[in-house]
């Protein structure tokens, strides 16, 4: 019995990290998110909803949490809406993050949803509202125009995805189109380092979630079994005595 529950115990730990906090984006700079340098971080003028698609790995993923990068670690100038959807549009989770300091991890600030489930092997987008008019402080957006290059946790980037964008400030919407090009950033103020041409996989690191992986079915059902076996033993030592032992 004592070799049982030692097993037991030992299984639980190896499944432990299962269950343990991670980042879709661990770092929102070059050498750690992108696996080249051409990334341009840049002040967004106008409105903007800015977005990646993303096919989450072989293990489905618990979304506790939906955050955005803080450009300077110093506080946003105003807020932002950051959302998560399925291909179809279907808003899952929404958090508006206020202007000013927030709590940051590695860099972003993150607020709390109702979890949410993403199926593993299926794709999902996540965009952010950037509202900043032309003589308010802007908060920045980190942008690669060479590709998809960015190294997720947990999930593979498709590519960029944007949603309205415009001269006046406006809510956070899907993010239903790909590849950004330089004639999105002439039709509006636009962005200080323009122009930020967008192939195929471009794509904009702002957005960020918070998520704890979802063990396998395999994974129940062996602790299941190990149960079974381990009730079975109890019963045959003669029940409760095996709990002084």
């Amino acid at each position: 019995m004592k070799r049982i529950l030692r097993l037991l115990a030992s299984l639980v730990a190896m499944a432990s990290p299962l269950a343990a906090q991670s980042y879709l984006v661990s770092s929102p700079g070059p050498g750690s998110v992108y696996s080249n340098a051409t990334t341009d971080t840049v002040y967004p003028i106008g409105y903007y909803n800015l977005g990646y698609e993303f096919t989450v790995g072989s293990s489905a993923l618990s979304v506790s949490a939906l955050g955005l990068w803080d450009a300077g670690s110093d506080g946003f100038n105003y807020s932002h809406a950051v959302g998560l959807w399925d291909t179809a549009g279907t808003l899952l989770a929404t958090v508006t993050l206020p202007s000013g300091s927030n709590t940051l991890v590695n860099g972003f600030a993150f607020a709390p949803i109702t979890s949410v489930t993403l199926a593993a092997n299926t794709n999902y987008i996540l965009g952010a509202e950037w509202s900043a008019l032309a003589m308010m402080p802007q908060d920045a957006v980190h942008f690669n125009p060479n590709g998809s290059s960015p190294l997720l946790t947990g999930a593979t980037l498709v590519g960029d995805r944007y949603g309205n964008f415009g001269n006046a400030p406006a809510g956070l919407s899907f993010p239903n189109g790909s590849d950004w090009s330089s004639a999105n950033t002439g039709a509006v103020s636009g962005f200080t380092n323009p122009p930020l041409v967008g192939g195929a996989g471009a794509s904009f690191i702002g957005a960020n979630l918070a998520y704890s992986a979802v063990p396998e079915p395999s994974t129940y059902a062996m602790f299941a079994g190990l149960g079974v076996l381990g009730f079975a033993a109890w019963r045959r030592r003669g029940g409760k005595k095996v709990l002084a032992v």
